[in-house]
């Protein structure tokens, strides 16, 4: 439902895709903005095939020792 009513709102301009696994394939960066259980299993083996490597996690989900020093990894807002 969200992927529908987003895809009326951005057209062609953003790419939806059903799997997180796809989601980050070759992807600029990776901003978790939602603490869904499928996010929090993210870490550095996920992300090898972006293009820059950065993960910006704006819940605090992730566990920054799961990202190793070629995966930027960013954690903002509050615990």
């Amino acid at each position: 439902m969200a992927i529908k009513n987003s895809k009326k709102i951005f057209n062609d301009e953003v790419v939806f895709k059903d799997q997180m696994l796809d989601c980050v394939e070759d992807a600029d960066c990776c901003i978790i903005m939602s603490d869904w259980d499928e996010y929090s299993l993210l870490d550095s083996s996920l992300c090898k095939n972006m293009k820059n490597k950065l993960v910006i996690d704006a819940r605090r989900i992730l566990n920054k020792e799961k990202f190793d020093g070629e995966i930027k990894f960013i954690a903002i807002g509050s615990n």
